[in-house]
């Protein structure tokens, strides 16, 4: 049986996603679906950091 996580308001916190992962991770987490907020992106913003380690 998969095991869901379900996620959100995570605003851009790279610290966060890291935290996230590991966790779903050593509970056996199979699927991690993100609800919303993930960053802010506004009109050229340019590079972040955040999208920048996604990648």
């Amino acid at each position: 049986m998969s095991r869901i996580l379900i996620a959100g308001d995570l605003h851009g916190s790279i610290g966060y996603v890291q935290i996230l992962i590991k966790s779903a991770a050593n509970s056996g987490i199979d699927t991690i679906a993100q609800v919303g907020d993930l960053m802010v992106l506004w009109p050229d913003y340019g590079e972040h950091p955040f999208t920048t380690a996604l990648k």
